[in-house]
């Protein structure tokens, strides 16, 4: 498995509970690592615990402050 093939944590808890359908977006086209940061960030503020180490690593990789809000 790859990163696009191997499912991710909130996957493999959907299949360790027996759930017999899960909603997921995907996006096909190629994003910058900003545009992927930023998304990262937003869904986690969303839902999920956030690992504050990993948090602050991709907080600081932002390079514009636009990205930031």
């Amino acid at each position: 498995m790859n990163d696009r093939t191997r499912p991710d944590h909130r996957a493999l808890a959907a299949i360790e509970a027996g759930l017999p359908q899960i909603w997921w977006m995907q996006i096909d086209e190629p994003l910058p690592r900003q545009r992927q940061i930023a998304l990262q960030l937003s869904h986690n503020a969303i839902a999920g615990q956030d690992d504050l180490t990993i948090l602050k690593e991709l907080y600081d990789e932002l390079e514009s402050v636009g990205w930031r809000q």
